[in-house]
């Protein structure tokens, strides 16, 4: 599968982190966003911030650091599996009765 950037990937997508492109990356590796680690998108705003959960926390990276990390999809497990569709659904369900 062709990489591409975590600011592209789809909200519900389970991934697996391949690099961190850039020249400052310790921080983002001490975050544990090192390559070889599953992550799935959470949330992702209009302007290309994305939450994404690791295996024991969570991150909310800004669209310019998103861009910065590739990315490899792991099959059958995006938004279209079962499992993803089910979550959003109940986030839509829990949001309509906000007004």
């Amino acid at each position: 599968m062709p990489l591409r950037s975590l600011a592209t990937t789809p909200v519900g997508d389970r991934v697996t982190i391949v690099a961190v492109m850039g020249d400052d990356n310790c921080s983002l590796l001490a975050m544990g966003l090192l390559p070889g680690v599953v992550a799935q998108v959470v949330n992702r705003t209009a302007s290309g911030s994305v939450m994404i959960a690791l295996p024991d926390h969570r991150l909310a990276l800004g669209r310019e650091i998103a861009e910065r990390i590739q990315i490899e999809a792991i099959p059958g497990e995006g938004a279209e599996h079962p499992a993803a569709v089910a979550v959003s659904m109940a986030q839509h369900s829990c949001h309509e009765g906000v007004k």
